[in-house]
């Protein structure tokens, strides 16, 4: 079930399909609670399900010096990426992202931790080989700056922060209401998460209408 269907079937079942707050604050509230089925199942099978995976292509990267990456000077200019990146879904003993590299996916960047970054340059085997790292919710990428854009995959926490950005194109990099899946084995459990607030505020709106 597409994330759009979900929300529609559920205004419809609290009575108010056209309600436009109601699909907002239900888009909302289905986003974090299918991240918590997400996590949960991550550290009962120490994988992630393949719907939870999203891409966003072609983010723009821009040139900076060193220093505006963890303070350090390495001597040279560094490309950070222009935007923002919407944080993972956070799970203990796993690397963020499951892809950071070419927009074609062909070359695949490697990872370092942000307190690494000062020993990039005294790395005997893999002084030019391309590393990324994540500070302060921007993707950082050293030893080259030919690469004018990359494509980054991993399960996003805040999928509505994923939809505002721009890809090298100018175009959302992902519509979220028709590309994110539900998976049938949790919307029971979503339900039991997020529709009783929605009831409770229904029955007393009821009982207030009554007193007046």
């Amino acid at each position: 079930m597409t994330l759009i269907n979900y929300i529609d079937s559920r205004a419809l079942q609290l009575g108010s399909p056209n309600d436009y707050v109601l699909k907002q604050s239900l888009k909302i509230d289905v986003i974090a609670a299918r991240a918590k089925m997400i996590r949960n199942q991550f550290t009962a099978t120490k994988t992630f399900p393949q719907s939870a995976i999203v891409a966003l292509k072609c983010l723009a990267l821009t040139k900076v010096p060193s220093t505006d990456c963890c303070s350090v000077d390495l001597g040279c200019n560094i490309l950070k990426s222009t935007s923002k990146i919407p944080r993972p879904i956070e799970v203990k003993d796993t690397v963020n992202f499951n892809y950071v590299g070419s927009v074609d996916s062909k070359s695949e960047w490697g990872w370092i931790k942000p307190e690494e970054v000062r020993f990039i340059k005294h790395r005997k085997w893999s002084s030019k080989d391309i590393f990324y790292t994540w500070l302060n919710d921007y993707i950082y990428v050293f030893n080259d700056l030919s690469p004018k854009k990359f494509t980054i995959r991993y399960p996003v926490a805040d999928l509505i922060e994923a939809e505002a950005l721009k890809n090298c194109d100018g175009e959302p990099c992902i519509s979220i209401d028709y590309e994110i899946e539900i998976e049938d084995h949790w919307i029971n459990d979503i339900d039991k998460i997020i529709l009783p607030n929605y009831r409770n505020v229904q029955d007393q709106q009821i009982k207030v209408d009554e007193v007046e």
